[in-house]
């Protein structure tokens, strides 16, 4: 997973995962797996690791290097089965739509405690345009008795 959430890095925290998204570049072609060692933070889950980032008040195309570990999401899948972005929410930051480019798909994650609004509709209108990329959504923070069983 990674955590380009700059400005709510709760993944980072929550993890205890070293911040090393934003100071991270390579001029190598591919990463090494040294260079995937050094960024990544092993977990106590066995094959979930975390690229964590310290978080701040920019976007990934305002503080990311050239060569930095976006550029590289391919190479990482010598190592790993999936990789996750962990980002912003869509209607406040910008962070989400600068990073479309970078993945193969998006999934939107909505709370149950919330109705959906003007914006959340102009933002799955923007999801359901981009090409096939959108893969659906989560709802999260469902009540167990509230679930049709």
């Amino acid at each position: 997973m990674i955590d380009t959430n700059f400005c709510n890095n709760d993944l980072t925290v929550m993890t205890g995962a070293r911040p090393t998204l934003e100071s991270f570049s390579t001029q190598n072609i591919r990463l090494t797996h040294e260079e995937v060692e050094h960024i990544v933070t092993h977990t106590s889950v066995p094959g979930v690791d975390v690229i964590g980032c310290e978080g701040g008040d920019y976007t990934p195309k305002e503080i990311l290097p050239e060569g930095n570990v976006l550029e590289h999401l391919r190479d990482l899948l010598d190592w790993y089965d999936y990789i996750f972005l962990e980002a912003a929410p869509m209607n406040e930051y910008t962070d989400t739509k600068e990073m479309i480019d970078y993945v193969d798909g998006v999934i939107a994650i909505f709370s149950s405690e919330t109705v959906i609004k003007q914006d959340d509709m102009e933002s799955i209108n923007y999801l359901k345009s981009l090409n096939g990329k959108f893969n659906g959504a989560i709802l999260n923070k469902v009540e167990f008795e509230n679930l049709d069983r």
